[in-house]
């Protein structure tokens, strides 16, 4: 099986250049193994040529799904530290579990993408003991951690896809690896729906929507009875990842796949407690509230618009400035957009105005000096909202306003050198001065 993979590249005149290697941590303890688990897993895994592999025992326990859920902001801060530690891409985290070893994944911006793919720390891949009892993992268990480390890195080297495609494709053909227990298929068919999704993301057609939900009515029917909260919203997760990723597959109803993406992450959020799980409540609030303003935009609902608002402002309150900055910048931009239309559809000023004080927040993280392109993008979203305002209220001062910040924002792009931004801004402002004259001429 590990054909897949093969040796290290090595780059040759004339030819591509070869992949980045994955750098992943091993991160736990396994003071009672008879075999470390630690030791199993790093060369089990750095049998895989794109892997750099790394150990790092873990000081923090590692329990933060059992009763009371103390513990998830250590190790997720633990394992930050070790990602950062190692300049690494992947943490990969175990611990034993009385007969069970699980395992989760963690990386530095899991929590920062919005768009499929995405996964959570607390996924958990359940596996029994016995396989690390011997020095060598089963191939389809290496092949899935593997392809995992790979499907949250895919923003590394576009050409990982094609790599994860191919485990993917393994894993499918191959039957389930010996011994293995009902028990533990849920949770394995949940991380081979989510590799298969990364895996298809870029070209994903109709016929991979009856895989996914293959594989997730699959892991429904095996579910034991017991109460999984995670194991229920990372289910519904993946369904509506499919549905996002099905809403852009050519003659799709993008309306309706929206709608279905909606109503599944809707019922993923309520096994995700703002209190207990919240940075997975949050990222799935950013997703919603982005999915309601697609259907705002199709279908001009004016419920949908304020649906994103609510929800990107639950997500405000999870991911704040100090610990997400680019992530509540991007928050903070997207609430002046929102806000914006609200404002404008309305006729609302007061809406506006709270609309442009979202956008100067924005400014807060992307300054003018370190990025003016991202500033500039910033201010020219203020001098829109002044415009569209002053047009529709046919109001000069808020016009003359939005002369003032859009002569800003094209410095910024010159500064920048965006030649395609600072044309555009160029036309915004004859536009608003033409605009301007117009009113004073009345």
């Amino acid at each position: 099986m590990w054909q897949i993979f093969g040796k290290k590249q090595q780059a040759k005149d004339g030819q591509q250049t070869p992949m980045l290697p994955l750098r992943v941590v091993v991160m736990g303890r396994d003071d009672n193994a008879t075999i470390g688990f630690r030791k199993v897993l790093v060369e089990n895994l750095s049998k895989i040529g794109f892997l750099n592999v790394l150990s790092e025992e873990s000081s923090v326990a590692h329990d933060f799904l059992a009763s009371g859920h103390k513990n998830f902001f250590d190790f997720f801060d633990n394992a930050m530290k070790v990602l950062k530690k190692h300049i690494a891409d992947v943490v990969v985290c175990f611990e034993q579990q009385n007969n069970n070893v699980c395992f989760n994944f963690l990386t530095q911006d899991m929590y920062v993408a919005n768009t499929p793919p995405f996964f959570s720390a607390l996924h958990t891949l359940y596996l029994p003991v016995s396989y690390f009892q011997k020095e060598d993992l089963p191939p389809a268990v290496v092949n899935l951690l593997a392809g995992t480390c790979i499907g949250l890195s895919l923003h590394k080297d576009e050409r990982y896809r094609q790599v994860l495609g191919k485990i993917v494709n393994v894993l499918s053909k191959n039957k389930k690896p010996q011994g293995i227990e009902k028990a533990y298929m849920p949770h394995i068919l949940l991380f081979l729906a989510l590799n298969f999704l990364a895996s298809k993301t870029a070209h994903f057609e109709k016929k991979d929507v009856n895989l996914v939900l293959s594989l997730i009515n699959s892991a429904y029917q095996l579910k034991t009875q017991e109460y999984d909260a995670v194991l229920e919203g990372g289910l519904l997760s993946v369904l509506g990842q499919m549905y996002q990723c099905g809403a852009h597959v050519k003659n799709a109803d993008a309306s309706v796949m929206t709608e279905r993406a909606i109503e599944s992450y809707r019922k993923a959020l309520k096994y995700f407690n703002r209190y207990i799980f919240p940075y997975d409540y949050g990222r799935l609030c950013v997703v919603l509230a982005k999915l309601y303003f697609t259907f705002f935009k199709l279908s001009d609902e004016r419920q949908a618009l304020r649906d994103a608002i609510f929800y990107m402002r639950e997500a405000e309150k999870i991911f704040t400035v100090t610990g997400f900055p680019k992530l509540w910048a991007d928050i903070q931009g997207d609430l002046g957009e929102y806000l914006t239309h609200s404002g404008v559809c309305s006729g609302n000023k007061e809406i506006v105005d709270i609309a442009i004080q979202h956008y100067k927040n924005r400014q807060r993280v992307y300054e003018r000096e370190a990025n003016p392109d991202e500033w500039g993008c910033a201010e020219k979203n203020i001098a829109d909202a002044y415009y569209y305002i002053g047009k529709n209220t046919e109001h000069s001062g808020y016009l003359e306003k939005a002369s003032v910040h859009y002569f800003a924002a094209l410095d910024a792009f010159h500064d920048a050198k965006d030649k395609a931004r600072a044309e555009m801004t160029e036309v915004a402002v004859q536009k608003t001065n033409e605009k301007i004259l117009r009113l004073k001429n009345k």
